[in-house]
């Protein structure tokens, strides 16, 4: 590509007046295109001769974007099915009640299990034998 051309301009400017504000800074467009390439295992600092010729460039953005894609539903499936297994989270360390058995992802949760009311129902364990159906017990 010509040094003249706007995309080329653009891709490798730099700041030449003003300041940039404090805290965070804005992202560029350089900023998010070298983040997509990073994304898909492209390496942008051989982006030059990699666009130099077309049709290998869009075989290689053809088959990052389509493995890219790919690992992604893969990943999302996997999530779907831990968390339609009864799997609150990936993590293997769990907690289990004193009271009644119930297995807790983490410390956490076990907390929250034990403080908060709930509305048993009279297969749990957790009822005491004067406690009946519908009502309130805090553990």
């Amino acid at each position: 590509m010509e040094n003249s051309r706007l995309p080329r301009m653009i891709f490798y400017g730099q700041l030449q007046q003003g300041e940039r504000s404090r805290g965070g800074q804005r992202k560029r467009y350089k900023d998010a295109l070298k983040a997509n390439l990073t994304m898909l295992d492209i390496n942008p600092a051989h982006l030059d001769s990699l666009t130099a010729d077309r049709t290998p460039w869009r075989a290689l953005c053809r088959q990052s974007v389509g493995s890219f894609k790919d690992s992604r539903v893969s990943h999302a499936e996997n999530k779907r099915r831990l968390r339609k297994a009864g799997h609150a989270s990936t993590s293997t360390s769990t907690v289990q009640c004193d009271v009644c058995g119930r297995t807790c992802g983490s410390v956490i949760e076990l907390f929250s299990h034990k403080k908060t009311p709930v509305i048993r129902d009279p297969s749990c364990r957790r009822l005491s034998p004067s406690s009946s159906l519908g009502q309130i017990v805090y553990a």
